[in-house]
């Protein structure tokens, strides 16, 4: 029977800490999150932490006065979870991060919307590889093609 191509595998690590680090700076400057838009690119990514920071972003979005201990609250139910993000909350951040937390967040956010766009890459090149693409898989393709083409010329992912 014809194989159905994968998803990559995360980029675990690496991925990990930019999660982790877009998340404690969420958790700790709740309003930093409303300067990001479009950001349901999230969900496409395999990662347990995306699902996370998408769901911190939305909260954060339909309540834009929140604060760190109201944030908190909606997992209040889920003490292994709550445990783990009021650690985040508490965290100490990097001297070279202080001051600079908006556009620390904005870098997490370009290089996981790079790792998102690489694994959509992957998926239609093993797609193309096995099965053939549709035109719009196709034209997806080059899109992504063109973005990562722009991308290592120097221009951040937007």
């Amino acid at each position: 029977p014809a194989r159905k191509p994968t998803q990559s595998k995360p980029q675990s690590t690496k991925t990990n800490k930019t999660l982790q680090l877009a998340i404690t700076l969420l958790l700790q400057q709740p309003s930093l999150a409303l300067s990001l838009k479009n950001y349901d690119w999230l969900l496409t990514l395999p990662d347990k932490g995306s699902k996370l920071l998408h769901q911190l972003l939305e909260i954060i979005h339909k309540t834009p006065k929140i604060n760190t201990s109201l944030l908190l609250e909606h997992w209040r139910d889920n003490t292994k979870l709550y445990d783990r993000l009021a650690s985040l909350a508490m965290t100490e951040r990097e001297e070279r991060i202080q001051g600079q937390e908006q556009q620390e967040l904005q870098d997490c956010v370009n290089r996981l919307l790079l790792h998102a766009r690489k694994i959509r890459v992957d998926y239609l090149q093993q797609k193309a590889a096995e099965h053939g693409l549709t035109n719009q898989e196709k034209s997806e393709y080059r899109q992504l093609l063109l973005l990562a083409k722009q991308g290592s010329n120097g221009n951040s992912a937007k």
